[in-house]
């Protein structure tokens, strides 16, 4: 309460509401009741409540719905290629295909947003280019044709 009373005495024109000691109590009981994850599944899922994309981690995470083996496929064709010699070959192989893995998630997150903002607002977009969207064939790195145009 130390520091409290030293806001009061520092701001006297405040008003400051105290938490009585029965609701403090009653803090103290309810935060044993929560401990949190108990199973090691808890505890890997809790780790990653944060997360929404993965795209900054330190680490490379691929999501379920990505599929590990595929990841794991992806890299040894990149080793294969370009067939490293030595830790260091090996670490800019490995940084070049999780860099290459990261750049295509990011396309297809930004498929999605422009998807989603189309469906909420479809006079934004070609139709043309939706359907491509929506089939996940859209070619998003080349500048897209002005409409009205016959390029």
């Amino acid at each position: 309460m130390q520091g409290l009373e030293r806001y009061m005495l520092d701001n006297p024109e405040d008003t400051v509401s105290t938490i009585s000691e029965k609701k403090i109590e009653a803090n103290r009981r309810n935060s044993q009741k929560s401990t949190g994850p108990r199973t090691e599944a808890g505890r890997k899922q809790s780790r990653r409540n944060a997360m929404k994309h993965g795209i900054f981690s330190s680490v490379l995470l691929v999501e379920s719905a990505e599929d590990c083996p595929t990841y794991k496929k992806f890299s040894y064709d990149w080793r294969r290629e370009w067939n490293p010699v030595g830790p260091t070959e090996e670490l800019l192989v490995e940084d070049f295909a999780v860099l290459e893995w990261r750049r295509r998630r990011c396309l297809q997150w930004e498929a999605r947003i422009i998807r989603d903002q189309v469906l909420i607002q479809p006079n934004l977009i070609d139709s043309e280019l939706l359907k491509d969207l929506s089939l996940g064939t859209a070619n998003l790195t080349s500048p897209c044709p002005k409409r009205g145009s016959s390029t």
